[in-house]
């Protein structure tokens, strides 16, 4: 008897565009990844103002409706690259969750965009403590070419 032919089960993770009503499990999920509560008046100012800005993305993971990660895409027109560049400047999804596809689905989401809008590059910056993200960026190709230097102002 011949086998019959495996398809593959379809992901449980669906990825969607964040908008207005997200604030709330966007700001969880943010202080999740900083480790570290945000006054919600000021979260939400910054959030507001970064839906309503057409070179910024933001991305939510659901399984089953409920909200488990999050991605923020910003395009950046940088001299040094003669044209458009992808920046992901955070990517979270909840402890419970890692493991679930989330984080590689809404990388791939964020690499679409990216390659859509003509895009040069997709970079991230990790800190350097988060052995297991810089993993993760690895096993989905990108490469770490940079150091990150900071001031705090």
């Amino acid at each position: 008897m011949e086998d019959p032919i495996l398809t593959p089960e379809p992901s449980p993770v669906k990825i969607r565009p964040a908008d207005r009503s997200d604030i709330g499990i966007v700001r969880r999920l943010i202080e999740e990844l900083e480790e570290q509560p945000y006054p919600a008046h000021a979260f939400r100012q910054v959030y507001f103002q970064n839906l309503r800005n057409e070179h910024i993305y933001y991305w939510l993971a659901e399984i089953r409706g409920q909200s488990i990660g999050f991605l923020s895409l910003h395009i950046q027109y940088l001299l040094h690259h003669l044209g458009p560049v992808a920046e992901i400047q955070e990517l979270v999804v909840t402890n419970p969750c890692r493991g679930s596809g989330a984080g590689s689905l809404l990388l791939a989401t964020a690499r679409q965009t990216a390659r859509a809008l003509g895009c040069r590059n997709l970079e991230v910056t990790c800190n350097q403590n988060r052995a297991a993200a810089h993993r993760f960026y690895e096993k989905n190709g990108l490469q770490a070419t940079h150091l990150k230097f900071v001031e705090r102002l």
